[in-house]
């Protein structure tokens, strides 16, 4: 069976069906929530043959939407559009699947529970299925316990896990500058960082390596995403610009970003790995930020492993493959 996974965010809007086909479309919800259900029936539509859909979603959190519930409620109406006719199961924060009509009741179960399967599905890579996954994504790091293929956490929501430091409000592309750093060192003293969305750090993981210039990412300024127009984005995050800057003093500025959410995420993972130290032997790696995970705890002498038996592509939508194949686990009765 053919089965289709979407994963519902606040920027973007991933697709994943279990025949390997992905797509992923930046798409702004906080400002297009009525568009939401048209731009989900022509990304649907660029896949045929489907039997079923799965859907998991964080988007209720943006703030086109009064409260969770509503966002919740508004996401499954766009996809049932979308749908027609395909039987739609959403995935819950309980690690089941509800229909619409079940999940009527208790919308909240489907709130940000993403998270919850795409580390059920790798926890399949873990040695006893036992370790830690982790996840860097263009806005935020995960840090979820396994032990012996269950997820070992009682956090349900997002609240719940940003205390228990499972979730960290830090990404590879999307965070803006200030965010993570509140001031650098610059011509031998501390300099305060303005905090003002100048630069995201797309900027600084493209001048360090961990992504490409060229991309389509969107800019704090709306100018293209190349190092000379980078270099200016993070220059003016001390009030500067290329002409009171030299690129080495603003290069300096994006290392010390970097040393900064590193230093985030290693905090995050002692937090978990402390309260759960059973797991804390193998770490899984994924999404869009991987290499810099990679790298990072490369440097602390962790063990990673990656999920190199699914395609790149499904990497970066790891969620809605996620979803699409515990579906298909459940339909068909086989196994991950």
């Amino acid at each position: 069976m053919n089965i289709l996974g979407i994963d519902v965010g606040g920027a973007n809007l991933k697709f994943a069906s279990t025949d390997g086909r992905v797509a992923i479309r930046e798409f702004a919800l906080w400002q297009r929530r009525e568009e939401l259900a048209a731009e989900l029936v022509s990304c649907v539509g660029l896949f045929s043959g489907i039997k079923a859909i799965a859907l998991t979603m964080t988007g209720e959190l943006a703030d086109c939407y009064a409260s969770k519930r509503e966002g919740v409620i508004h996401i499954v109406d766009a996809v049932q559009t979308a749908a027609n006719d395909i039987a739609i199961y959403i995935y819950g924060v309980d690690g089941a699947f509800h229909t619409p009509q079940s999940l009527a009741a208790q919308p909240l179960l489907a709130a940000s529970a993403n998270w919850h399967a795409a580390a059920r599905f790798a926890s399949a890579w873990l040695p006893q299925a036992t370790g830690l996954w982790i996840d860097m994504g263009s806005t935020t790091v995960d840090i979820i316990p396994v032990l012996r293929g269950e997820i070992a956490t009682n956090s349900q929501t997002d609240i719940d896990r940003l205390l228990a430091g499972e979730l960290l409000y830090t990404g590879l592309t999307r965070t803006p500058l200030p965010c993570v750093v509140g001031e650098v060192e610059l011509r031998g003293q501390p300099c305060l960082v303005a905090a003002e969305v100048f630069a995201t750090t797309a900027d600084v993981n493209a001048m360090l390596g961990f992504i490409e210039f060229g991309s389509q990412l969107s800019t704090a300024d709306g100018q293209p995403h190349t190092l000379n127009h980078t270099l200016t984005r993070v220059a003016r995050c001390v009030c500067g610009d290329r002409e009171l800057l030299s690129d080495g003093e603003i290069m300096s500025i994006a290392k010390q970003v970097h040393l900064k959410q590193r230093e985030q995420v290693l905090r995050g993972l002692e937090i978990v790995s402390n309260r759960h130290p059973e797991s804390a032997g193998q770490i899984v790696v994924s999404g869009s930020g991987s290499d810099w995970l990679t790298q990072v705890l490369s440097e602390t002498g962790a063990k990673t492993v990656g999920l190199e038996q699914i395609s790149t592509e499904q990497q970066t939508a790891l969620c809605a493959a996620a979803v699409a194949a515990l579906l298909d686990q459940q339909l068909s009765g086989k196994s991950l």
